[in-house]
């Protein structure tokens, strides 16, 4: 990798992205907190939601730490990971019984061993159908950043520094790639950065919803 210097260091853009990713986590806990003061009580979705939150600033956290060491190869399959949890979320914000989908999940039992109300496994591909109507991108992301999980040819070229003319090869092992490209960088960045904000929308779609539950409670003990 290069000598002391960071992507965001060489690259305006991936410190730009950088800056935004770090704005997020500030919302996240900014919503967060709010979460925790609108309303009456405590709701499942709101002990959901705050692991919801945790793991994605972690996550978040862990990219631009990996980003900021040319290390595409830790990097890459977090993004995939961050993506589950986009896919959860988007199928609990189109039910009705919140309550009984997080009981599940909170007793341990596997996502995928869950039906819904169709009677459909909650299979990756089924939550994508959820998810497609506030996150079109679902199909490509979902399938650019399962290639970065498995083994790939993405793994390969990174850790090729040239082939000359007479067919010399020049290959690196070590820590970080210096072939880790701006574009690729910048993709990463705009992944991590959508699913983020679809994550953060459903967030304060719950707030909001939490509040006005709150105030019909006040109503009706009026």
């Amino acid at each position: 990798m290069p000598e002391g210097e960071k992507p965001s260091e060489l690259y305006p853009q991936v410190a730009e992205r950088e800056r935004r990713l770090n704005d997020l986590i500030r919302e996240i806990i900014n919503v967060g907190k709010e979460m925790f003061t609108v309303g009456k009580g405590l709701y499942m979705a709101d002990i959901f939601l705050m692991g919801v939150m945790n793991r994605s600033i972690n996550l978040i956290d862990a990219i631009l730490v990996l980003t900021g060491r040319w290390n595409f190869v830790a990097a890459g399959p977090l993004i995939r990971i961050h993506l589950d949890t986009l896919l959860h979320l988007s199928y609990l914000r189109t039910i009705k019984d919140h309550d009984a989908f997080i009981i599940q999940i909170l007793g341990g039992k596997q996502v995928n061993k869950i039906k819904d109300e169709e009677g459909e496994k909650l299979t990756d591909a089924r939550l994508r159908d959820y998810a497609r109507s506030m996150f079109p991108q679902i199909d490509n992301v979902y399938k650019e950043t399962s290639r970065l999980i498995h083994f790939s040819d993405k793994h390969v070229f990174t850790c090729i520094e040239a082939v000359d003319d007479a067919g010399v090869f020049t290959g690196f092992i070590g820590k970080g790639s210096s072939k880790w490209r701006e574009k690729d960088i910048l993709s990463l960045l705009r992944c991590a950065i959508a699913i983020t904000e679809a994550i953060l929308a459903i967030c304060r779609g719950w707030v909001l919803e939490k509040a006005q539950l709150g105030n019909s409670k006040d109503e009706k003990s009026d």
